[in-house]
């Protein structure tokens, strides 16, 4: 059953997807057995959007599809599985700049199969005719691409669809970029309906430029907490101008930055509670959190709330921001600069309300900060 998106008619359905750097060593973040097993959560991960392509005619892998020229063999059996997976279903890829199409390359080396075309260094277009269909791509020959691919020019044929695959940076007007610059001229003129897009790890909306539409997928999972929140794809359909096209979160991890003010917590256990809290607001237990400790506290043990998080938290990682706690009435009794200071920012808080009573308060604090050095 093929997929059939907001209309009658039985347009071109695609599943895009970029950036999936599979063979990615995580080494950065994690430890040998957790990037291990991070890997394997992103093959995972890519397993179940591939199975999403059995229901659309067109798989557009948008570059960086491996992580660097090294591929293990067990990411190109992995591959050539799931692409034998989907024999309805026609598979296009552009290399990136991490996986550039080079003499000797992994694309040059392997067939992955009658439908998977890997675009070459030229600027090539694959006619479907049983789907009104044109597909262009051009692969990056090296790791860098200071000028803008080119593909052949588009010659609009009635009835069929023109769909552009790109690994590149969209920049301003006249912009710089070592990663393909597409800036809006090309957008404009390109002749496409769609551009599906790969380079930047944040998901953009799908926008429109002149007649065409364009979007950056983002990766299927996140590799740090650079690249936070929902990740998937985009699965749609474009026909007679018009975009029908959706976002799929395929990841199983996600990674959240999260602020925890902790000016209230009575100790340790009740600071993590209050972390707990404001983590569960954005994500699950099995999600990945990088927690920052704010406010005004004074006497909490940090490692006691990392092992706290840690026991409840797939992964955690606190960090402690968190301003000294002052006694401002012990400061106002003593003979000194700081407690003049003090005295006088009292009388001025004290005919104060609302808003600038707190604004007030809290230049009082830095105030104290200042004079003291950070210390109570």
């Amino acid at each position: 059953m093929r997929l059939s998106l907001g209309g009658e008619t039985q347009m071109p359905t695609f599943l895009h997807t970029a950036d999936i750097h599979l063979d990615s060593p995580f080494s950065a973040r994690f430890d040998t057995k957790r990037a291990e097993l991070r890997r394997n959560e992103l093959r995972r991960s890519v397993s179940d959007m591939f199975d999403l392509a059995k229901d659309v005619d067109l798989l557009l892998i948008a570059g960086d599809l491996f992580d660097g020229s090294c591929v293990s063999g067990e990411t190109i059996s992995f591959l050539k599985r799931k692409f034998s997976e989907l024999p309805h279903t026609k598979i296009f890829i552009v290399a990136g700049n991490h996986d550039p199409f080079s003499p000797g390359s992994v694309y040059e080396r392997e067939d992955f199969g009658d439908n998977v075309h890997i675009f070459s260094t030229h600027g090539e277009c694959v006619e479907i005719p049983e789907l009104k269909t044109r597909v262009y791509g051009v692969s990056f020959s090296s790791a860098v691409c200071e000028k803008t691919l080119e593909i052949p020019k588009i010659e609009k044929k009635d009835g069929y669809s023109d769909i552009i695959l790109l690994h590149g940076d969209l920049v301003s007007l006249g912009g710089e970029s070592n990663y393909n610059p597409i800036d809006k001229n090309f957008l404009e003129n390109c002749g496409g309906d769609y551009v599906a897009l790969g380079h930047i790890h944040k998901r953009s909306e799908v926008k429109r430029c002149g007649n065409t539409y364009y979007a950056y997928p983002g990766p299927p999972e996140g590799r740090g907490f650079d690249e936070c929140g929902d990740m998937g794809c985009y699965i749609g359909s474009v026909d007679n101008g018009v975009a029908d096209v959706q976002f799929k979160r395929v990841s199983r991890r996600r990674f959240f930055h999260v602020l925890a003010d902790v000016s209230d917590a009575a100790d340790s256990i009740h600071g993590a509670q209050i972390a707990m809290e404001e983590a569960e607001k954005l994500g699950t237990a099995d999600d990945f959190y990088k927690i920052i400790l704010t406010g005004r506290a004074t006497g909490l043990n940090i490692e006691s709330i990392q092992e706290e998080l840690s026991a409840k938290l797939y992964f955690a990682e606190v960090y402690n921001e968190t301003k000294p706690e002052y006694d401002v009435e012990k400061l106002a009794e003593q003979n000194t600069l700081c407690g003049e200071f003090v005295r006088i920012m009292q009388k001025r808080i004290s005919a104060l309300s609302g808003e600038e009573k707190a604004i007030a308060r809290d230049a009082m604090l830095l105030g104290i900060e200042v004079l003291l050095g950070g210390d109570k």
